[in-house]
């Protein structure tokens, strides 16, 4: 139950920095796409993964 609440968090967090990223006006200059995707990947997957543990939406059919 905690590694699926910390994996949920940690999904958050990713989603968040992609947000934090895009706002912040000096690192608009030296913008890695390849790390955003990554992080994109990661923070969604991670999310949806939380949401599936904690039953909030349905996995499978």
């Amino acid at each position: 139950m905690i590694l699926n609440l910390l994996s949920f968090f940690v999904g958050f967090l990713l989603l968040m920095m992609i947000s934090i990223i895009f706002l912040s006006r000096n690192a608009a200059k030296k913008l890695n796409v390849f790390f955003l995707l990554l992080l994109a990947f990661g923070g969604v997957q991670r999310f949806v993964f939380g949401l599936g543990a904690f039953e909030i939406i349905k996995e499978g059919n």
